[in-house]
């Protein structure tokens, strides 16, 4: 015979405390994120991961073929811990890879991470491209004027998972001011439908608390309107991704996107820089 007593406390249920939350400017948070970013099973990364893998190719397919006195040239902006940095080192054509980032703890894991793939490409006797990961924060004042010159008459970029914590017209003045007329531009992130829900954070392993950074829930349309006033129009139709049950399943997802299942939670588009560009007087009003 069980007592009332152990019967009450086997059906009292723990209510774990809310986990406090820490917000930071971007770049001090991602400072902090350094070192668990690839390790902290981020759902809306892997799903990025899984749609940039096939999304990427047919996007440097558009490019056109390089010629040994032009080669081509990708910059990766907000390039974080080379995730796909590293990807663009094996791509076809592309000669020189571009990686700017605003944290320096994500520039020195990507610094590493590239290096291994560099020697892996000498290794098997592929052509070295050239590569060069530089510090650069699109807020630190005139961006067009702090672009690195390395990185400048891009024929292409690409950045994921990094408008989420830009202002709109900050983030396309920059990419502006990189991408050549005529050039493509790759752009992926949070989508709103999440972004209204929810936004990018890990848990600091040394106190507990949930850091989250500066973000902003862009609409797909409001970011279609900007990039027109910079000169950009779309090539091909926004892919828009919703977590699925099969997800839990797929390489590096795991169960914590269970709790998206039905929820668009990434988009991503390609642009074009178009050859003839209004005055920049124009694109300010």
């Amino acid at each position: 015979m069980v007592s009332s007593e152990s019967s009450t406390s086997d059906q009292t249920s723990v209510v774990k405390p809310p986990r406090p939350i820490k917000y930071l400017p971007t770049i001090e948070a991602y400072d902090l994120w350094a070192s668990v970013y690839d390790q902290d099973s981020n759902p809306l990364q892997a799903l990025d991961d899984i749609e940039v893998s096939t999304l990427l190719p047919e996007f440097l397919a558009l490019l056109p073929p390089s010629a040994p006195s032009s080669h081509l040239k990708v910059v990766d902006l907000g390039c974080g811990t080379g995730r796909n940095t590293v990807k663009l080192l094996i791509a076809p054509g592309v000669q020189q890879i571009v990686g700017l980032d605003a944290s320096a703890n994500m520039l020195a894991i990507a610094r590493k991470r590239c290096e291994r793939y560099r020697e892996a490409q000498l290794t098997s006797s592929k052509q070295a491209r050239r590569l060069v990961l530089e510090e650069y924060d699109i807020l630190g004042g005139n961006a067009t004027a702090l672009v690195p010159s390395i990185a400048e008459e891009a024929d292409a970029v690409v950045s994921t998972l990094v408008l989420e914590h830009l202002p709109l017209d900050k983030f396309f003045r920059a990419v502006s001011s990189i991408v050549k007329p005529g050039g493509l531009f790759l752009l992926t992130n949070m989508h709103p439908d999440m972004g209204v829900k929810s936004q990018a954070g890990f848990v600091d392993v040394r106190t507990g608390e949930k850091v989250r950074p500066v973000s902003y829930a862009h609409r797909i349309e409001d970011i279609a309107e900007e990039a027109s006033r910079w000169d950009f129009d779309f090539v091909g139709q926004v892919r828009e991704r919703e977590a699925r049950a099969g997800d839990v399943d797929s390489e590096g997802v795991g169960n914590r996107i269970k709790k998206w299942i039905g929820i668009k939670m990434w988009f991503g588009m390609v642009l074009k820089k178009r050859t003839t560009q209004r005055p920049r007087d124009e694109k300010m009003i």
